[in-house]
């Protein structure tokens, strides 16, 4: 199976980038939060399209977000954490293919 690279290697590697590219400073972060958007509706166009290049369209998405958070003062698997335990016990239904929270039901 050869040697797998973690997702937290590759963050890592994307934050070595970022950093040699001079990305990483804090005033940087509303341009790139724009990019994340832009990169967002690549993901979209792909997916409508159902098109052949929706995994590297997603994995631009990761970079962007990464890089985002960095900019911002955070670790990008802190943030996973967070989302993650927010969501982990969440209780919902599915309605019309999509997650509707509980909470939200009315």
């Amino acid at each position: 199976m050869g040697n797998l690279i973690s997702f937290d290697d590759y963050c890592g590697d994307v934050v070595e980038w970022a950093k040699e590219k001079g990305l990483l400073k804090y005033e940087n972060h509303p341009k790139q939060f724009m990019k994340l958007v832009e990169e967002l509706g690549e993901v979209s166009s792909e997916v409508n399209k159902e098109g052949n290049n929706i995994a590297g369209e997603l994995g631009d998405l990761f970079v962007t977000s990464i890089i985002l958070s960095k900019q911002l003062g955070y670790e990008p698997s802190e943030c996973l954490r967070q989302a993650y335990n927010k969501i982990k016990d969440r209780k919902g239904s599915m309605v019309n293919g999509v997650f509707v929270k509980e909470e939200d039901w009315s």
